[in-house]
């Protein structure tokens, strides 16, 4: 399964610590394999994916065609709620709209998409 990620999601990820960074990506990691764990809908288009390891991270994303998963937005249990909000947002947007995937974008260009789009 392919996966791709957004500017929000990728700024997030980077910021996280060793440990913390190695977890999330070996999940993500056997997600790319077909195999999608612990997760639930949260509505909108939007799941969640739950990462057991220290406040409860969370990855939200959406499935776009039958093979792609678009990485929306990464938080933890705290910020749970404006996390989903903001993934919903996201995942109306048209693919080609949103916060353009990562591939070396800047945050400039990220920033002129509208509503996060």
């Amino acid at each position: 399964m392919e996966i791709k990620q957004t500017q929000k999601f990728h700024k997030w990820f980077s910021k996280l610590d060793n440990v913390t960074s190695a977890i999330v990506f070996a999940r993500l990691l056997v997600v790319s394999m077909g195999s999608l764990g612990l997760w639930r809908s949260v509505g909108k288009g939007v799941s969640e994916l739950k990462i057991d390891h220290g406040p409860g991270y969370r990855v939200y994303f959406t499935f776009r065609g039958g093979e792609l998963i678009l990485l929306l937005v990464g938080g933890d249990k705290r910020h749970q709620n404006e996390d989903i909000k903001k993934a919903q947002e996201m995942a109306q947007c048209p693919i080609e709209d949103c916060e353009n995937f990562f591939e070396g974008n800047n945050d400039e260009n990220a920033k002129s998409k509208k509503n996060g789009c």
